[in-house]
């Protein structure tokens, strides 16, 4: 986590929202529910 946060925390009355993102496992290359290359552009 980035180092000074808690410090800056602690000085603000902010509401910080943290996320924490994990990355998913990719579907394997030909399955059906992958979508084709250039879908939804």
């Amino acid at each position: 986590m980035y180092p000074p946060y808690a410090e800056y925390q602690e000085k603000t009355d902010r509401v910080i929202p943290v996320l924490v993102l994990e990355p998913t496992p990719t579907p394997a290359s030909g399955s059906a529910d992958a979508p084709a290359a250039g879908a939804g552009s």
